[in-house]
């Protein structure tokens, strides 16, 4: 499939991943109460940082290595057979790890049943293969298939969670859903790929997978443990505020970083190539970054407070100076997800990954310790941040002295980039002497927002378009991939 259509589909799957948490947000904000929301969002994040303890760096190394074996039947089958054994056995040492910081974390979280879910989760991630369909390019799949779920999963949320006690429904159809996709994408892969344990030799990946093993942990700390932490510092009802924030926010930046995911495999094989064709793939990948991000970020901090008056309620106002912090964050993840995947990881940069990913999260923990006590979720909000920001750093300094050469941003597109907050400010301004009631001034700002960014586009022509049409229509070398 030609990487045109798997942007379509990624961007189909990016918009059904915030639009139906979009549509269910304000009803579990209105339904149930921060305490309830808090408990559910600890023991989420915590099972899902066991399920990263779980994964061993598999999935990085698994995307690569499919990428390369998908025109080899036999060779396929052997690899989907060893991964999966691979991630069996470090599912077992997980699981031993998940029982104890269960036994600690009881009295934050307090309700067995959130705790069976999590743990029925776990267990079916054992059998996780998601790398599978991204390492064939598979997204049409993907898509329809996460769009099928998800939307089965709204229903039922609206259907069952109708009371602040049923915050262990709402906990339980995340899993439900979870689970759903976790058996239809085994199902298909082994009736795709075959699998035989016999003669195998799992072990071989451990060379490659320690590395990535550790990418995966490591990053996994500021992006799960952020409210296991604030859950037991702060409480609660302090994790419930910032994950809203949170969630929104990386939400939206998941409309620029997921066709990271999309570009990876096609970024690999152009690095055989030539310099030549890999430069033409990183130009459109950081100008559009640039072009998609910063918009993003400067739409979140105007409509911070207005957005969460209309969309939380009024019992989750502490949500909109959340989002304010955290207006930074989709630009500064994005930047060092390109850094990541675009530049260091297709030249097997894994370990400059990993000291990146490492110095960002002793940042965060650092910070987080020192601000969660006194500041709750602001504090937490600019843990992240600076976290974020140190990984960015880290990540650029290491790229350059591996010989990387920054890309060059074309001035329209750097002048689109410096007028964006410059005019979204202006607007926020010029909407908040109207003293407007909520709804309608979200809607102007929206709206004002929208209008005067596609004009700026169209008035400075950053002929980014034009580039990103030659790139998709692309095809890589005969078994570049």
């Amino acid at each position: 499939m030609s990487v045109k259509k798997n942007l379509a589909y990624n961007f189909l799957l990016s918009m059904g991943g915030v639009l139906f948490p979009l549509v269910s947000i304000p009803w579990i904000s209105r339904v149930l109460d921060p305490e309830g929301l808090g408990r559910v969002q600890v023991v989420d994040s915590l099972t899902y940082f066991f399920i990263a303890l779980a994964e061993a760096g598999i999935v990085a190394h698994a995307v690569r290595a499919v990428a390369r074996q998908r025109s080899a039947p036999e060779g396929m089958r052997a690899l989907v057979s060893e991964l999966l054994s691979l991630h069996l056995v470090t599912s077992i040492i997980s699981m031993a790890g998940y029982g104890i910081a269960l036994y600690f974390l009881y009295d934050r979280i307090g309700d067995g049943r959130l705790l069976a879910c999590g743990i029925m989760f776990l267990l079916l991630n054992s059998f996780a293969c998601e790398w599978y369909f991204w390492g064939t390019e598979n997204f049409r799949y993907i898509a329809l298939r996460s769009l099928a779920v998800r939307a089965l999963a709204l229903a039922a949320l609206f259907v069952l969670v109708r009371a602040p006690e049923h915050y262990p429904y709402y906990y339980g159809i995340m899993v439900a859903a979870a689970a759903a996709i976790l058996l239809l994408n085994l199902a298909r892969m082994l009736r795709e790929t075959g699998v035989s344990f016999r003669a195998l030799n799992w072990k071989r990946h451990l060379r490659v997978t320690r590395v990535t093993y550790g990418i995966s942990l490591v990053y996994s700390v500021p992006l799960l443990l952020d409210n296991v932490l604030l859950g037991v510092l702060a409480g609660s009802a302090a994790v419930a505020f910032y994950a809203l924030a949170a969630k929104i926010v990386r939400l939206l930046g998941a409309l620029v970083t997921d066709a990271f995911l999309v570009l990876y495999p096609r970024s690999v094989a152009l690095q055989e190539e030539g310099e030549a064709a890999a430069a033409r793939g990183l130009q459109l990948s950081a100008e559009g970054l640039l072009l998609f991000a910063v918009p993003v970020c400067c739409g979140i901090w105007v409509v911070a407070d207005v957005f969460t008056a209309v969309y939380f309620g009024s019992d989750y106002s502490p949500v909109g100076p959340h989002l304010r912090v955290l207006a930074l964050f989709p630009l500064i993840n994005a930047s060092a997800l390109f850094l990541n995947k675009q530049v260091l990881m297709p030249r097997n940069g894994e370990r400059s990954v990993l000291k990146g990913l490492l110095a960002g999260a002793l940042v965060f923990v650092a910070a987080a310790c020192l601000l969660m006590p006194r500041f709750g979720g602001l504090g937490t909000a600019w843990s992240l941040v600076a976290g974020e920001a140190t990984v960015l750093l880290v990540l650029l300094l290491l790229a350059r002295r591996g010989g990387w050469k920054p890309v060059k941003i074309r001035p329209r597109v750097l002048l689109v980039v410096a007028l964006t907050p410059l005019l979204f400010a202006a607007i926020g301004a010029c909407v908040a002497l109207a003293d407007l009631l909520p709804m309608p001034e979200l809607l102007l700002l929206v709206a004002g927002c929208a209008l005067v960014y596609v004009l700026l586009l169209w008035a400075l022509r950053p002929e980014v378009w034009q580039m990103a049409l030659s790139f998709v229509r692309s095809k890589p070398a005969a078994g570049a991939a």
